[in-house]
This record gives C-alpha cells, structure tokens and sequence, in this order.
C-alpha cells in the first residue's frame, strides 16, 4: 500500500513543533520533504517517537546557547535550575522567539504548580500576556523539571539563557547577578530607609531587583518597573505573582509596564535602581531624537548607560538615590565626559563599588554606583569597595569630570595631590612627538624569527625593559607601503627616543639610540621640553612617583598617550638634571646594576615632587 502523504502543518502537529522550526530543520537535512512538499506520514511518525527520548533534538546542538547557561550562571541560586535549562539547551535546537515564549509558558506552569497557591484566573491572564498565541505544544516531549525558588528569577534565567547572545548584546543586555544586586540594595539599605520610598528600576527586564526588594519585604505598592522589551516585562509579572498571589492584575499592569523609559517616562522618584543597558543600538531616527532632548548625547560617542543616567536624574526627588550597575569606563574614558558632568553637577558620591570583569558577556569592568541628589560634587563619607579592599572617604576631595578617581584611600589621595601641586610643572601634551609602532597587518606574512638578508630586528613590547632595550627576537623587511600603519621614517629614526611597552601593569620606558624598529605593542616618544634632557625625562617616566602617578589616576594595564601627558613633570636644577642624567647613564652601560641605580633614581625623584 501506497504510503499516505502529508501537509507540512499536519507533520508539525504529529512532531509538535513550530513551521519556523520544521523550515530549519528541512535545511539542515534533519527532516525529509517529499518533491511535491509533502512528508511520509509513517516516517513523520516515527520521527515523533525518536523525538520523545530527544534523539532527534540532539542531533544539532547550539553551542552559543549552551555557552549562555555559563555566563549567566550567577543570575539564580538555585543549582537544580541551572543544570535544568543546560539539559534543555543540551537537547534542543535554536527556537524561534515563539517558540521561546511556549517554553516559558510551560515552566511559568511548572513552577506555578509548585508554590501551591490558588489563583489561577490571574496566573493564566499572565501567561497569556506571555505566550501571544505562540505554538508551545511540542514542550509536552521535555522532560525539564524546574523547582521553585522563592525570589529566585528563574523564568529570566531561562530567557536570557535561551536568548541567542548576538541579539542580547545588539539591544545592550547584559543581566544582573544576585551576587550584585544583593551588594546595591545591601547599600541603599544602609543609607535610607526604603520602606515607603517610591523606588523604579527603568530597565527591570525580567525583574531581578524587583524581586529582590520584594525579599526584603517592600511592597509592590512603591516600586515601579519598566522596560522595552515584552517578554522580559511579561516574566517579570509572572514571577512577582508566583512570590505573592495577592498581588491583583490591576497592580501588575499598573507598577510593571512596557514602555521606553527615555521618551515615555516622566513620573518622579525616591530611588531609582538598575544595571541600564550598554551597547545599545538605536536607528537613525531615535538617535536623532535624543540628540535633541539629551546633554549626554551632544557629544560623540555616548552610549545608552549615558542617556539613562541623564534619565535617572532628571526623575529623582531632591535628597533621593540613584544605584546603578555601570560600565567602568564611565569613571575615565573621555566620550562619557557629559555623564559625569552630570553626576558632578547634580549628586554627592554615596557608594562605588568596583567588581571588575564580573559580567562575562561584556570585556568591560563594573562598577555599582550609588548618588545622591544633593551635596552636589561631595565624596565626604563614601565607601568603596574592591575584590581586595574597602575604606571610606574621609573628606571632600578635588575631582573634576576629566576622571572620578575614587578608588584611592585618603593617605593615596593627599600623596597623589602632592604630585600634582609642584610649582610651575612641565607637560608631554603639545611637547612631544607620539607614535605607535609598526601595525603590519600580518605579522605572520611579515615577521620573521630569524634574520634574513634583507631584515632588522623589530622591538615587541616584551622587549622593552626599564631603561635598556632586550635583544630582539623578531625581524621584518622594512617596507612602508606594504603595512597596514606605521609613522614616518625620521620618527623611528631620531637620533634619540624613548620606547614604553602599550600594555603594562607598570611603566616601562627604555632609551633608544640606534634608530630600531618597533612593533605595535610597543609605541614610541621623543619629548620636545625645552631645558629638559630626553634621559632626565626617562627617568621621571620610570620612577616609583610616575608608577604611582599611572596607577592611581587611571588604574589600566594600557599606557596611553593621554595617561603620559597627564603627569605633571617637575622643572630640575642643572645639577640635578645633571646628576639624574649621569645615573641613567650608569644604568645604561651597566644593567645589571640597574635595581640599586634605580633606587637611588627615586630617591631624587621624590625630592623633586616634595614626597621625600
């Protein structure tokens, strides 16, 4: 007998999977479709079988997704949830935004199921608010078991970790670990009493902080969220409701909206509490619009944190709090200057919190911030806190928006102002010549290790040392129309420069008067000071105060141009300058004496700064 053919919908309801899913799988061969695109309805039906043990789920696994379950490991506590959605991921092809919304739609029903409660006509207006109609019947073949963990957001988790890390980051999400939340509202706490505040987070996604202030016992009665993105606003319901099914329809819809917070909010608050989203990509048409309406976008380069601190100003109550998750980046790098403008301007420094690379979808170190809107400027009485370290300011200090360095103890501080209050201080900026090495484009076309004929060594970072240049290991025909980037000629060879390794946990500055060649990782300077010899100038950059100086100022492993013409250089006797110079010059043709030369160098260094 003939075997009876079937529609693509027909194959889809035995398989109880989307159309989306089934197209995806004809194109990768894991489905077969007949010429007139039709199935086989006894080969479909065996499919079914196989795929309630997941054998067919599992034959193309999507690493990206598993990855996801890593990074965000941090987000829930409970271990049990967390190896649940990595079984899932284990098990499961990419799923379309429908089909992620039936998954959560079934595990919101998992969990709801769990806590015992009764009041299911809310419960499934929620879900439907959710699912939009979205084809969620294939879940009926997971064999997924989530537990309920109060105030765990783990409906969240299972979205961001079924979110595909591309789209995440194109919006800029990056999600919240209890471990941080946990430390913000832990200092809010201690600086106010949040019962009865009007507090908002204008980016909750799926509700991480709310939940954590409802742990603490506040009431959603006070506490606002909003967000841009449905799904995450329609967990973030669900998951309030599974913590307390007292809560009404009419709250929800009224304390947790989807809007843009930007252009769509403008109520006022006690605090307001989030991790705002960075990296955020907006058409062309809304950046020009927030061109209009904002004074951080006025300058180029601003990123969508920079906007939501404006935001988040602009809303509070006098004496209210501000406690954000933020780039590090916020407290130095020029483009996020107006932000800091802002926060000078409008707040007093509460609480920053440096947690370094903590969020492992983002290269960027964190920082939790806490402001207060009064005392404008005032860093009297704030805590900082490091993996390592934690004191409090003792006193108001100096700062300006060019950088917020506040991770310094007071002693630090005093020491750092010292430095920079010397009498009529000289400056690299517009007195001297900068260059970055040779960028190849290919180093594995261009760069030899041995020499050849028609070669020369080319310096690499691990090359400079302090003062004195180690041989070289690598060589190069030197070319300059076969580079990708290099600086003129006469730039790599002066008669006299200064070579400094670009990333570097200390300064490394080497003298160089045999015009070689540097690679990229290494950078050139040939200061241009009137009276001020390039060695007397060496050895300034080498110096404990200048590592000092680097360090606590800007606190990177990278030596930037801006960073070298930031310190101030003090102005020598002639015989101190020439006393220095006779030093480097031991140094340089004795390196092996170099440690006790360079002590000796300091020594003087710090008379010359006042700090002896």
């Amino acid at each position: 007998m003939e075997n009876l053919r079937i529609s693509r919908r027909e194959a889809c309801e035995i398989l109880s999977i989307s159309t989306e899913t089934a197209s995806k799988w004809i194109k990768l061969g894991k489905l077969k479709m007949n010429d007139d695109k039709t199935f086989d309805k006894e080969y479909i039906e065996r499919l079914a079988e196989e795929n309630k043990t997941g054998s067919l789920l599992k034959s193309r696994r999507n690493k990206r997704l598993k990855d996801a379950v890593e990074i965000y490991g941090g987000y829930i506590n409970s271990y049990k949830n967390r190896e649940e959605v990595k079984r899932l991921l284990n098990d499961t092809d990419i799923l379309s935004l429908d089909e992620i919304r039936g998954v959560l739609a079934y595990f919101a029903r998992q969990l709801y199921a769990k806590t015992e409660q009764s009041n299911p006509e809310v419960f499934e207006a929620l879900v439907s608010e959710l699912t939009k109609n979205s084809v969620n019947s294939f879940c009926n073949n997971f064999n997924i078991s989530l537990e309920f963990t109060p105030f765990d957001d783990t409906l969240g988790f299972a979205y961001i970790s079924l979110l595909q890390f591309s789209n995440k980051k194109s919006k800029g999400m990056f999600f919240t670990s209890n471990r941080i939340a946990d430390d913000i509202i832990d200092d809010l706490n201690s600086l106010t009493d949040l019962q009865n505040k009007t507090i908002c987070d204008p980016c909750c996604g799926s509700g991480n902080f709310i939940l954590r202030l409802m742990k603490d016992g506040l009431s959603l009665n006070h506490i606002f969220g909003f967000d841009i993105d449905e799904i995450s606003v329609a967990l973030a319901k669900i998951s309030l409701f599974l913590n307390d099914t007292n809560l009404t329809s009419e709250q929800l819809n009224s304390h947790i909206k989807c809007l843009d917070s930007l252009t769509e909010l403008d109520n006022n608050f006690d605090v307001i509490i989030g991790n705002p989203p960075w990296g955020g990509s907006y058409d062309k048409e809304y950046r020009k619009a927030v061109r209009k309406s904002f004074f951080v976008a006025k300058r180029n380069g601003f990123d969508t944190f920079d906007l939501f601190i404006e935001k988040a100003i602009a809303m509070l109550n006098e004496n209210g709090f501000l406690a954000y998750i933020l780039p590090e980046a916020l407290m130095n790098v020029s483009s996020h200057q107006k932000a800091r403008e802002l926060i000078l301007n409008n707040t007093s420094f509460k609480s920053v919190h440096y947690f370094g690379q903590t969020l492992k979808g983002s290269t960027s170190p964190v920082v939790a911030m806490t402001l207060q809107k009064c005392d404008c400027g005032s860093t009297k009485n704030c805590r900082i806190k490091t993996k390592t370290n934690s004191f409090v300011i003792g006193s108001n200090r100096r700062i300006d928006s060019s950088n917020f360095n506040l991770n310094i103890t007071d002693f630090e501080y005093e020491y750092l102002e010292q430095i920079n209050s010397i009498k009529e201080p000289m400056f690299l900026k517009n007195n001297a010549v900068f260059a970055v090495g040779i960028i190849t484009g290919n180093n594995k076309n261009y760069i030899k290790s041995e020499r050849l004929p028609d070669t020369e060594p080319i310096l690499k970072g691990t090359d400079i040392g302090k003062y004195t240049i180690n041989e070289a290991h690598a060589f190069v025909h030197y070319d300059r129309s076969i580079f990708q980037q290099s600086a003129p000629p006469e730039t790599y060879r002066a008669k006299e420069k200064i070579l400094y390794r670009y990333i570097s946990n200390t300064p490394v500055f080497a003298y160089d008067d045999r015009q070689m060649l540097p690679l990229n990782s290494c950078n050139v300077l040939i200061p241009q000071i009137d009276g001020l010899d390039i060695k007397y100038i060496l050895a300034i950059l080498n110096s404990s105060v200048a590592e000092f100086f680097f360090s606590k100022t800007f606190n990177s492993v990278k030596m930037l141009k801006s960073h070298i013409e930031a310190l101030p250089i003090p102005v020598p006797t002639a015989q101190q300058q020439t006393k220095i110079i006779s030093l480097v010059d031991e140094i340089l043709s004795n390196p092996t004496e170099a440690t006790i030369i360079q002590n000796e160098l300091n020594s003087i260094v710090e008379k010359l700064y006042n700090l002896a």
